[in-house]
């Protein structure tokens, strides 16, 4: 029997799948930056909807903080903001597919950040979890790339590499931070913890943005505004998948429930496989195989 964490990790893989899918829909119409806004803005309602009646259904105050609870929610909302920066410049690199690989490294570092920001101790079976799913990941992303063992080491010091690490570093720390904070509200049950983390964040998020588009692009933000309709989809899924990941990463350490996060290529593959026919290559088995591996590894012996 799997564990409460891993099936609401798998519930936030497939959220997370439809609003990349709903998100890139926006990109016709929105600039990146625009796109991004949309996921804070048009989800913070609906999770303070979902606090609301976790508050109603438990008869509960609001949770007593910290002073380092809210340190972590800032944290996590400016790492996870500039992790989905660097990802949109990395988006116009020549070297795209060895940057992206780079991007895979963020299981790593929330292997990092965990023990460093939160305590959080990996088995040595966690560590070949681990390895193995960040592996196969890389394998998977050479899909449609210029990329191979020479480029990926030779490329570590260009621009695409740089920003890949950069931001998987951003979405790594994010996950600690998220984390954190929900453990420094103490006993109270995962679902309220999760929840109150997610709204305090979310509105972060909101309103930094909104900052940056009143100083730097006042007339996107009509623009994100006029197209309320569809970004109210996108804001409803994020917010499903966000109150999926800030619940997992409540109850288990951030690197393993990224661990299980990757089969979110795989689902992505496997909607290309369904959907459009299009038939996976030697190499993407092979990385899907390495993937399950390390995911078996991790819920059997981790």
């Amino acid at each position: 029997m799997l564990d409460l964490w891993v099936w609401i990790t798998l519930f936030a893989v497939v959220m997370q799948v439809i609003r990349h899918g709903l998100q890139k829909h926006l990109t016709a119409t929105m600039k990146p930056m625009g796109v991004v806004w949309v996921r804070f803005l048009f989800g913070l309602p609906f999770g303070i909807l979902y606090f609301g009646l976790l508050l109603f259904h438990f008869e509960t105050d609001l949770p007593p903080t910290t002073v380092l609870f809210w340190v972590f929610c800032l944290g996590g909302a400016l790492t996870q903001i500039g992790g989905t920066f660097c990802l949109i410049l990395l988006f116009s690199e020549r070297n795209f597919a060895v940057g992206i690989t780079y991007t895979k490294t963020e299981i790593i570092q929330a292997t990092v950040f965990g023990l460093a920001l939160v305590g959080d101790v990996v088995t040595p079976a966690g560590y070949v979890a681990i390895f193995l799913s960040m592996v196969g990941v890389m394998v998977l992303s050479a899909k449609g790339g210029d990329f191979n063992v020479k480029n990926l080491i030779t490329g570590i010091a260009s621009r695409a590499a740089l920003l890949g690490i950069a931001s998987g570093m951003g979405f790594a720390s994010a996950s600690v931070f998220i984390r954190g904070a929900a453990l420094e509200l103490g006993e109270d049950g995962f679902l309220l913890r999760a929840g109150y983390v997610l709204v305090i964040v979310l509105t972060m998020e909101a309103v930094l943005m909104a900052v940056y588009f009143l100083w730097k692009d006042r007339i996107e933000i009509a623009n994100v505004l006029r197209q309320w309709k569809p970004s109210l989809l996108v804001g409803f899924t994020s917010a499903l998948g966000s109150v999926g990941w800030f619940s997992a990463m409540t109850l288990e350490r951030v690197a393993y429930v990224k661990t299980v996060s990757q089969l979110e290529v795989i689902f992505s593959i496997l909607i290309s496989y369904i959907i459009f026919k299009e038939r996976s290559q030697l190499h993407e088995l092979f990385g899907m195989a390495l993937v399950m591996g390390g995911i078996v590894v991790l819920l059997l012996w981790a």
